[in-house]
C-alpha cells in the first residue's frame, strides 16, 4: 500500500504542494509564492517584489471565502489556483416576503493564480445564500475556465 501512495504523489504536479498557506486567518493567503491580502474590497498582491493594488467590482464587506477551519479556501482546478472573494448582505426583501427570511444576497468573485499571474475576474456570480456556506467546487471551476477566454 505504501508504494501506491508514493506513486500517487509522483503523479501530481509539483505546484500543487505550493498551493496555499494561510498567512493570517482572515484576510491574507499565499498561493504559489504570491501573497494576496484583502482590505475591505481592495485586493493587494505581491510577487517577485512587485506590489499591485486593485479595487474590486464588489462594493463593500468583502472577505475571502473560508474553509471549515476559517482559513481562505483555495481550490486547484484546471491547472490553476482559485480563491473566492465574497460579499454577503441580508436579502432586502426578507422583512416583506417569507421566502427571503433568513436569506442573503451574496456575490462571489474569483481570483485565479496561474504561472505567477493574478487574474481578477471582471464579473461576479450572484447567489441566494449567506456567507459561511461551502460553495460547490463547480463555482471555482467556472472562474478557472472563464480565465482561459
Amino acid at each position: 500500500m505504501k508504494n501506491k501512495f508514493t506513486l500517487f504523489f509522483f503523479l501530481l504536479p509539483p505546484s500543487i504542494f505550493l498551493f496555499s498557506s494561510c498567512v493570517a486567518a482572515t484576510n491574507e493567503v499565499e498561493i504559489s509564492g504570491i501573497k494576496l491580502s484583502l482590505n475591505n474590497c481592495e485586493l493587494n498582491y505581491e510577487y517577485d517584489g512587485i506590489k499591485e493594488k486593485r479595487i474590486l467590482v464588489l462594493t463593500d464587506n468583502c472577505h475571502f471565502h473560508k474553509n471549515r477551519t476559517g482559513e481562505p479556501r483555495v481550490e486547484f482546478v484546471h491547472g490553476k489556483f482559485v480563491v473566492l472573494i465574497e460579499r454577503s448582505i441580508p436579502h432586502p426583501k426578507q422583512n416583506v416576503d417569507s421566502f427571503y427570511k433568513g436569506k442573503c444576497d451574496t456575490e462571489l468573485l474569483g481570483i485565479v493564480v496561474n504561472n505567477n499571474k493574478v487574474n481578477i475576474r471582471k464579473t461576479s456570480v450572484k447567489v441566494l445564500g449567506c456567507s459561511g456556506l461551502m460553495w460547490d467546487k463547480k463555482i471555482f471551476s467556472s472562474f478557472a475556465e472563464s480565465s482561459e477566454k
